[in-house]
């Protein structure tokens, strides 16, 4: 079997051509309608409404709290598709990314991590700003 590291994309990768890409390729309906339902609890639009809007909207889908609900659901896509064919030795992401590689390896389930990659979304576009950062803890295990 081929091997795979995966890098999971960040902020900016669903865009135009994107559009309509989850109705298209998520291939498990049940988990996608779980992120809706998660997003309706927070008052927001639901994930597969946003990919399925008739035009795309720079303003709607390029927003902090829609994007990082759209990249993760086609990244997490993606690479649940992948790995049925390829052996993927290794995970990781760029900015948003991170937490969809968080997911991918397994660290956390596909729910925990769409919470986490919206309520980051959520938490940017709140304050404008963006940028994350990861402190590692550890001790003697």
């Amino acid at each position: 079997m081929t091997t795979a590291v995966v890098i999971c994309p960040g902020r900016g990768t669903y865009g135009q051509g994107e559009l309509g890409y989850l109705s298209r390729h998520f291939g498990d309906p049940a988990l996608l309608a779980e992120f809706d339902a998660m997003r309706h609890a927070q008052g927001q639009d639901p994930v597969s409404a946003l990919d399925g809007a008739k035009r795309y909207s720079t303003t709607r889908h390029t927003r902090g709290d829609n994007a990082s609900a759209l990249i993760y659901a086609a990244a997490l896509g993606d690479f649940r598709a992948l790995r049925d064919r390829v052996e993927v030795v290794a995970v990781t992401g760029n900015s948003m990314g991170w937490y969809t590689a968080l997911a991918c390896a397994g660290a956390v389930s596909a729910t925990d991590g769409f919470r986490i990659a919206n309520t980051m979304g959520t938490l940017m576009q709140e304050a404008m700003i963006g940028g994350q950062l990861v402190y590692p803890v550890v001790d003697e295990d």
